[in-house]
């Protein structure tokens, strides 16, 4: 009785350390994906520097190999730069963007940017506060770090 009881303490144990390492390496390939999309991020006030650009009513955008990369222009004339992966791309169900702009770095995940940023027909965003707002109305994972 005492060594089945062993025996099932010994099981569940290695069954935590294999679902802590599992969620240790979900969180350090997620911080990875992060840090390889901030990189990414434009830091240029021109995004046209940085290839054939399309401007979309108040956001331009380029295809940067696997990346999207582009600028939001809000009406205060605060921009923010981000870059953008598809869900597509990358195992899961998550796409990620990583804004930057004077203030601080905006990261979303989630579904609201499938294959690509596109805000439709919203309103430019009078300022940066408006802007977060926007996106935080998605229901996607938003992180704001300043």
């Amino acid at each position: 009785m005492l060594k089945r009881g062993r025996l099932l303490s010994l099981i569940l144990t290695l069954l935590l350390w294999a679902a802590g390492a599992l969620l240790l390496w979900d969180y350090r390939k997620e911080e990875a994906r992060w840090r390889d999309l901030t990189a990414r991020v434009p830091t240029d006030a021109n995004i046209d520097r940085v290839g054939e650009t399309g401007m979309r009513g108040w956001w331009a955008d380029v295809i940067d190999n696997d990346c999207q990369i582009g600028r939001v222009d809000l009406q205060n004339h605060d921009v923010w730069y981000y870059a953008f992966v598809s869900h597509h791309l990358v195992e899961g169900s998550d796409s990620y963007t990583v804004f930057r702009g004077k203030t601080g770095v905006i990261r979303l995940k989630g579904q609201v940017f499938c294959c690509e940023v596109d805000f439709g027909n919203r309103k430019q965003p009078a300022d940066s506060d408006a802007f977060i707002a926007l996106l935080r109305k998605s229901g996607d994972e938003v992180d704001v770090l300043k």
